[in-house]
């Protein structure tokens, strides 16, 4: 009688231990369950059955629909049918709907914990870079940069392998450059609000622009950490003439660049007069770094950091070059 309820009922099991629902109305989904505890007598089997419930040896609980046939759950893994009753049974096979549904499922979720592990993977380099980054900046504002090595590096950022160093700055110099970007205009909050400025239509919003990277221009300079760098590199030039070619296409050919590309779209607009680029960005730069130098750098006690209003200032010197006759 058992082994007519398991092949009647719609409950095939394997050697893999997979409950299979066969039924018209309920959908044929292998149920991975582990070892079923047996019934104790015959009326546990039936309110096991009725109650609609099927509990594994684990956690698995799978409720079953009003419209699956009953199955019988007294079974243990790997006991099979009588010979005579199992030819009866046909193989387990998945129909189109099933295994479409299957396949998408597992691919979605391999999808989705690849994007996991990569983000993951993304944050510990990130994080890695940052404590790197950090560390140096400390050694050169201390040391300056040819007092500083690798070693000094890797024992400030707690990190034991040079493989490490090495697996995100390729030499000392690319990390320097990295310093000086992080101080300057590569900021992430700099370069994020840079690029999300719209392109100038007229001379007031060509005003605002200029107004906003003069500002964010000038708060660099006067950074207590740009400027202590500021002296490192002015010191170990003469030593390290790398330094100036580094500095230089890292700093103010970043903010020519800029600023160029904002007067470019004004002249495109047809709204600034045709002027030399050149000389009115390095007018522009020149006078924002003026500020810094004279009022801080070389400046002594009687140092005072100037209010942004100074730049726009220089903007409205600027624009007024810049406006048609």
């Amino acid at each position: 009688m058992e082994n007519e309820k398991m092949s009647r009922g719609g409950e095939l099991r394997g050697a893999g231990d997979e409950v299979l629902c066969r039924s018209a109305r309920c959908p044929r989904i292998p149920l991975s369950l582990k070892k079923g505890r047996r019934p104790a007598n015959r009326m546990e089997s039936e309110k096991m059955s009725r109650g609609g419930e099927l509990r594994g040896a684990g956690d698995e609980v799978l409720r079953r629909s009003a419209r699956c046939p009953r199955i019988p759950l007294s079974l243990k893994a790997g006991r099979r049918p009588a010979k005579g009753i199992m030819s009866e049974c046909q193989p387990f096979t998945l129909d189109n709907r099933c295994s479409m549904l299957y396949n998408s499922t597992v691919r979605y979720d391999t999808k989705i914990r690849r994007v996991v592990m990569q983000t993951r993977q993304n944050r510990r380099v990130q994080k890695t870079r940052e404590q790197i980054r950090a560390a140096a900046q400390r050694l050169f504002l201390q040391q300056g940069y040819l007092g500083t090595s690798t070693d000094a590096i890797l024992a400030e950022a707690g990190i034991s392998s040079k493989e490490t160093l090495y697996r995100h700055y390729a030499s000392k110099e690319e990390l320097f450059v990295d310093v000086l970007g992080h101080l300057t205009l590569e900021q992430p909050r700099i370069s994020s609000r840079l690029s999300e400025m719209p392109a100038p239509h007229d001379l007031l919003s060509l005003r605002q622009a200029l107004a906003t990277i003069a500002r964010e221009i000038l708060s660099i300079m006067i950074h207590p950490e740009y400027l202590a760098l500021l002296r490192v590199i002015m010191a170990e030039t003469p030593r390290f003439p790398q330094l100036g070619p580094l500095f230089r296409a890292t700093v103010p050919e970043r903010g020519l660049f800029i600023l160029t590309a904002l007067l470019r779209q004004a002249r495109e607009q047809n709204i600034i007069a045709d002027v030399d680029f050149d000389a009115v960005t390095h007018a522009l730069l020149g006078g924002l770094l003026t500020y810094a130098l004279l009022d801080i750098f070389f400046a002594g006690e009687d140092a005072h950091p100037p209010s942004l209003e100074r730049a726009d200032a220089v903007v409205e010197v600027i624009m007024r070059a810049l406006t048609r006759e």
